[in-house]
């Protein structure tokens, strides 16, 4: 412990030596003499002292650097178009959303959350993108914990989010339907930015689970703005605004300045053929319109996200728009972008949507989306990695509580998905056995479909080839755990020897660690493999009497 000493003792010295050479620069952001440059590279060191946030120095960093830091933004107009100033600004504002929400930065809550709800209200995309993820930040780790006289911010943040989304339409036309097109950008007026819509649903749920009694009374007139947003349907790609004559004339007007400079250096290197500049042209503002629509699906996919999760709060207020919500789901499966994130977000809200009251209804006008190959997994191969343990056990539940309202033919394509979900050895157990047992589930649905009074030969012969499907499926299913169960159960027996190994190597006999044992007490993979086989045999055993 002594030779620890001065090594503590040598941080704190260095640390608080750094904090003082800073302090200098706080006078910069004061000083109405220093310029813009000057302050830009005062904040580049502090963004190069992060270090220091986690230190007993914090403290002392927040009284040095807080007031000036915030004074740079309250002092300065809001700028809607690239300059030196708005790179400050947008600098300073990262210095802030970098500190670490912790008590220490308490007292200066209250400021700094007046100053986000000013920066949203008045500023441009980039810094209102920014301070919204502050002030989630502020509520997840901090109001939180003491909600108790933040109400005012409560409403102001919701009058925000309502302005958006009523200013939605607006932005939609804006964008894609107007003549000529204004695409969002970093330098747009936060209530008209689709990137701000898109950061606005999750915000939202952390207030109204903080303020629920205030949430009641806010839900009536956010909510349909809400459904509104997320149920626009558009753009098509097909349709998608073209080069506006302002572009041509400014891109026109740079290339002839390229060319005066070029001839004025004696003729050094070539311009690009007039035809290989107009698609350089064409495929720039493609890409960048591209990018608008990413954008709009992102926000209209948290926005239905965020209303599928409020179903079970605000039954009164969603209830008449259920059917609107899962035809824009299935909508969105089909034209949002292919990524991982984006699916995962659609497959959750489709689970938060059968936990409701009208499950079976909602999905009855969809379930050809459902049966539709690529439609819930999209098509990029890192989604149908990652997620498709996921879609096929959103599937199940679906058709689970739909299963009585197909018909003959959706029947045999919900079976011949299930049949390849069981031979998938990829899936998971536990996932193969949900397909077993709604497999045998819908038995009884073409059973029914055999004995209808309407039913023609061939109709009888689908059921009966369909039939004949499932129960070839189990067979094989039951083929192939013949062979791997022995192997399933040699490798459960080592793990369970390693990890006694490890259990006796950990604890002390004389002291054990209760939270060891029992982490190591618990069983391990292999062997919830074999119960989940267990649970695939029984299923099939017991479900054959059903099916012969």
């Amino acid at each position: 412990m002594e030779g620890g000493a001065p090594g503590g003792c040598s941080a704190q010295t260095s640390s608080m030596a750094q904090l003082e050479s800073l302090t200098r620069l706080a006078k910069i952001f004061t000083d109405p003499s220093c310029d813009i440059e000057a302050r830009k590279k005062a904040t580049d060191a502090i963004k190069d002292s992060q270090e220091l946030w986690h230190t007993k120095e914090y403290r002392r960093f927040l009284e040095v650097f807080f007031e000036p830091l915030v004074s740079q933004l309250t002092s300065t107009p809001p700028q809607f178009e690239d300059s030196e100033l708005h790179k400050l600004r947008h600098s300073v504002l990262e210095v802030l959303s970098k500190l670490p929400p912790n008590d220490v930065l308490r007292p200066y809550m209250p400021r700094l959350l007046a100053l986000c709800l000013e920066l949203l209200r008045s500023d441009s995309q980039a810094n209102g993108v920014l301070a919204m993820r502050v002030l989630l930040d502020l509520n997840k780790n901090l109001v939180r914990s003491q909600a108790a006289g933040f109400e005012g911010q409560f409403n102001e943040c919701v009058a925000f989010i309502e302005k958006v989304y009523a200013e939605f339409p607006a932005t939609y036309s804006e964008a894609f339907t107007s003549s000529p097109p204004r695409l969002p950008n970093d330098f747009s007026p936060t209530y008209r930015s689709l990137k701000m819509v898109a950061e606005c649903p999750l915000p939202l749920m952390f207030l109204m689970q903080l303020f629920p009694q205030l949430a009641k009374a806010r839900a009536p007139a956010l909510l349909p703005s809400m459904v509104a947003a997320a149920c626009l349907r558009g753009p098509e790609l097909a349709a998608l605004p073209g080069v506006p004559a302002a572009l041509w004339q400014r891109e026109q007007q740079r290339r002839d300045r390229e060319a005066s400079l070029r001839a004025a250096r004696g003729g050094e290197g070539q311009l690009l053929p007039e035809e290989k500049w107009r698609e350089q042209v064409n495929d720039k503002w493609r890409e960048q319109v591209l990018a608008a629509v990413a954008d709009l699906k992102v926000a209209q996919v948290r926005t239905l996200n965020f209303l599928t999760m409020m179903m079970r709060n605000f039954p009164g207020e969603l209830e008449p728009h259920v059917n609107s919500v899962c035809s824009a789901l299935f909508y969105l499966f089909r034209s949002a972008p292919d990524s991982i994130a984006v699916r995962r977000e659609l497959l959750a809200a489709t689970r938060y949507v059968l936990t409701g009251p009208q499950k079976s209804a909602c999905f009855a006008g969809v379930i050809d989306d459902v049966l539709a190959e690529g439609v819930l997994l999209g098509s990029s191969m890192a989604s149908m990695e990652a997620l498709r343990p996921l879609s096929v056990m959103t599937f199940c539940e679906i058709v689970h509580h739909t299963r009585k309202s197909f018909s003959l033919e959706q029947l045999g394509g919900v079976v011949s998905y299930l049949a390849c979900c069981v031979a998938d050895r990829s899936l998971p157990f536990n996932t193969q056995s949900t397909c077993v047992r709604l497999s045998l589930n819908l038995v009884e649905c073409l059973y029914q479909a055999f004995k209808r009074p309407d039913a023609d030969l061939a109709a009888k012969k689908l059921a009966q080839s369909l039939l004949s499907k499932i129960l070839g499926s189990f067979v094989a299913k039951l083929t192939e755990l013949a062979s791997d169960i022995p192997n399933i159960i040699a490798a459960a027996r080592e793990q369970r020897s390693e990890r006694l190994a490890t259990q006796a190597s950990m604890c002390d006999s004389d002291n054990p660690d209760t939270h060891v044992v029992l982490y190591l007490q618990g069983p391990g993979e292999k062997e919830k493999e074999i119960n989940d086989c267990k649970l695939i045999v029984q299923n099939i055993v017991f479900g054959a009497k059903t099916l012969l």
